[in-house]
């Protein structure tokens, strides 16, 4: 209710009295956080933040808040080594190690970020999102195998996941093996994607030495 409040000063000036009110719930200072990151107050959001992890460590919600406001503070170094500490002690804070993921992604730090993503994948091995996030990451790496293991994968728990066929399409040119990803770009149906894989599907025969076809379907 306070969130919703249009003066955020006197917002945050009684839910700072709520917490000293009630010094002891963890909930009392995780809102005060979330009021003091609205006013830019990043200061009382770190103590607030800091006190409410201090009363439930293993509080998921509130470590993330905790990441973020160190985001806030543009301190990346403390970021990763939070998010590390963090998941030492609680290996199994699925969304603390997607954060962490996503957040190694935002440094471009491809092949940590896929190993993150790996372990999110192996504890919740129906998440689409996780498979073709792993997808790209490998591609970017320039590893086929494991693109490729995960574009499948994608596509069995996401059978309308044309980029995910798109991209199939690409490792098999990668591989020359221009067959396969022929049969890759046919199968696409999507209207945003259909032109780009009816394009490559003229360029694979080109490389494959059939220049008359290609020029055809172009």
């Amino acid at each position: 209710t306070l969130g919703r409040q249009s003066n955020r000063a006197d917002a945050l000036a009684v839910m700072r009295a709520l917490t000293q009110r009630h010094p002891d719930k963890a909930v009392a200072h995780y809102a005060l956080a979330h009021l003091a990151v609205r006013v830019s107050d990043l200061d009382t959001a770190t103590a607030a933040i800091d006190r409410a992890l201090a009363i439930n460590a293993a509080w998921e919600d509130a470590a993330l808040f905790k990441a973020r406001v160190l985001v806030s503070h543009k301190d990346m170094s403390g970021v990763l080594k939070y998010y590390e500490h963090y998941l030492d002690k609680y290996p199994r804070a699925s969304n603390m190690r997607l954060g962490y993921a996503r957040h190694l992604v935002d440094l471009r730090q491809w092949d940590k970020a896929r190993e993150q993503f790996k372990r999110v994948a192996a504890d919740a091995p129906r998440d689409a999102e996780a498979a073709f996030t792993i997808a790209l990451l490998a591609l970017q790496s320039n590893e086929l195998d494991e693109a490729e293991l995960y574009l499948k994968r994608t596509l069995d728990l996401q059978p309308e996941n044309d980029q995910a066929r798109l991209y199939l399409g690409q490792v098999a040119e990668q591989r020359k093996q221009y067959d396969d990803a022929i049969q890759w770009y046919s199968t696409i149906e999507s209207a945003e994607m259909r032109f780009e894989a009816q394009a490559r599907l003229g360029v694979a025969p080109a490389r494959h030495g059939n220049l008359e076809q290609a020029r055809t379907h172009l």
